[in-house]
């Protein structure tokens, strides 16, 4: 194992640390100290945030496809339901119409009947 030589930011002091040290306090972003007590972090690189946003934006397309896809169900679903009730609607109209149609003659039947006893009388 390699020991590396890093300087406080504070004080200048040296500071020795392994590379395994090194890589963890990176990866981790906790504190470690100077020989005289100053805290230091290692401030995460711009590739490191790049990766991180990366890994949101993906979460968030993740999210999106999968809601997009719920609602073309939902719409596929609806367009279903709208097909059955244009069938029903279709079935109803024609049964209203027979009933017309029965409705019709006997009532015009019936005036005639009433129009032939009205004229005898």
């Amino acid at each position: 194992m390699a020991i590396k030589e890093l300087t406080c930011a504070n004080c200048r002091a040296p500071i020795y640390l392994d590379d395994e040290t090194i890589r963890l306090r990176r990866q981790d972003g906790k504190t470690f100290f100077c020989p005289n007590g100053h805290g230091q972090v290692f401030s995460p690189s711009e590739n490191d945030e790049l990766k991180k946003t990366i890994a949101s934006k993906d979460r968030a397309l993740a999210y999106l496809r999968q809601r997009n896809k719920e609602l073309w169900d939902e719409v596929q679903a609806l367009r279903r339901s709208i097909t059955g009730y244009k069938g029903q609607l279709g079935r109803m109209r024609s049964k209203i119409k027979a009933l017309e149609l029965e409705l019709e003659e006997p009532v015009e039947e019936q005036v005639e009947v009433e129009a032939e006893k009205g004229g005898e009388g």
